[in-house]
């Protein structure tokens, strides 16, 4: 369990940015409970891989921390897509130097701390990393897609209201595919945000993350809770379609 102190930290910062409209508030308390999950996701890795103590709670207050540049990104611009305001992460990095949020720690894991807010969100891991910064990286990017995808899902359900804010204002057209994002997670790479045209195509960018998990219990996870085949089932039924569901599900074997 995350120590009570920085919980309380992170509920002060994050009280700051309340709205008094509901359908703005709910933005916030969106991004708010999506960080304790993957506080909580992470935590489950950190389990899986029989971390102790001591090297479990700074990767704990890098996912509790992980997205604090959101709130004052959606108070400044209304919005959560960085290449229409700011970078969250490097947001995020400045407002944990600003505000002191973390709680004493070394000056190494502090500084892994901060430079996993400023890198998570990058399209790929950096190579060549020291190894404590990149499992905590690693740990924290896995454990943030783990819950986007249950996020999303719930967006993507038509009978929910919808939220252009969380599906980023993209087109929904049921019937169409970007050729070239279906061909990128087909030849096993991530797709690029700059890529995507419409709705199916961010669905096939967080397919594609199945190409950056890096934990044998992610993997687990993506298979126990069955993202491929729920992504799969929002988009247009073809053979392409099924051919690629049937690669990711055989690439997510461990």
């Amino acid at each position: 369990m995350a120590e009570t102190a920085a919980l309380e930290r992170f509920e002060d910062y994050v009280s700051r940015f309340e709205q008094t409209a509901p359908e703005i508030q709910a933005n916030i308390e969106l991004k708010k409970a999506h960080t304790l999950r993957v506080l909580a996701e992470a935590q489950n890795i950190i389990a899986d891989l029989g971390l102790e103590p001591d090297e479990a709670r700074p990767v704990e207050m890098a996912a509790l921390f992980h997205d604090i540049g959101r709130f004052p990104q959606f108070a400044r611009y209304g919005t959560f897509q960085d290449r229409m305001s700011v970078n969250h992460g490097l947001l995020g990095y400045k407002e944990l130097r600003k505000n002191q949020l973390l709680p004493k720690l070394s000056r190494a894991n502090t500084k892994r701390i901060l430079l996993t807010v400023l890198m998570h969100n990058r399209a790929q891991t950096v190579p060549g990393l020291p190894p404590g910064l990149d499992r905590m990286l690693r740990i924290v990017r896995d454990a943030d897609k783990l819950d986007v995808i249950a996020v999303l899902l719930k967006h993507f359900d038509p009978e929910q209201p919808s939220n252009a804010i969380v599906t980023l204002g993209l087109p929904d057209d049921p019937a169409t595919i970007s050729p070239a994002a279906l061909a990128q997670v087909r030849s096993g790479q991530m797709v690029r945000y700059e890529q995507m045209r419409c709705l199916n195509d961010f669905k096939l960018l967080l397919l594609s993350w199945v190409y950056d998990l890096n934990f044998r219990h992610t993997r687990k996870e993506y298979l126990k809770r069955g993202y491929v085949r729920q992504l799969v089932g929002t988009l247009p039924v073809s053979f392409d379609i099924e051919r690629l569901e049937q690669q990711l599900l055989k690439d997510l074997w461990f």
